[in-house]
């Protein structure tokens, strides 16, 4: 896999600092406190500003994982809910993803549905589980 360049990174932080600005969308970087390494991201879609409604994505590099930084990253996520306006978070995870749905309801995410047999992917088709976090502050 070739590596992207300098004016692809620095195009790609415009594309989404445009998206900040218009509070649609918003990525948080993972960092170590210690090394300063890069860990993963999170991703932040605003859905609907009148609904209060948002969609999460996070992302932690494979040889990090079970170190807590997801579950950091998910805090700080839920932490940004009211200074982003946003009331109903919602993030997705595959069924046979464990891991994913197990942190989730670790962060305080509730599982609200499965939708059947709703993505393709690798040739079959898959189940995916909606968990939602709710900040009832937020009115």
């Amino acid at each position: 896999m070739a590596h992207a360049s300098i004016d692809t990174y620095a195009a790609m932080i415009r594309y989404h600092a445009t998206r900040a600005q218009a509070h649609e969308e918003y990525i948080l970087g993972i960092f170590s406190s210690l090394t300063h390494e890069h860990l993963g991201m999170v991703s932040i879609n605003i859905l609907d500003t009148d609904l209060k409604w948002a969609e999460l994505g996070y992302q932690i590099h494979n040889h990090q994982w079970r170190k807590g930084y997801g579950y950091a990253a998910l805090q700080a996520a839920i932490e940004r809910m009211p200074e982003l306006s946003i009331r109903r978070l919602e993030a997705y995870t595959y069924e046979d993803n464990l891991a994913s749905r197990s942190l989730l309801a670790k962060a305080g995410f509730e599982l609200e549905g499965i939708r059947r047999s709703f993505l393709y992917d690798n040739g079959i088709w898959n189940d995916q589980h909606v968990y939602v976090y709710i900040n009832e502050d937020i009115v």
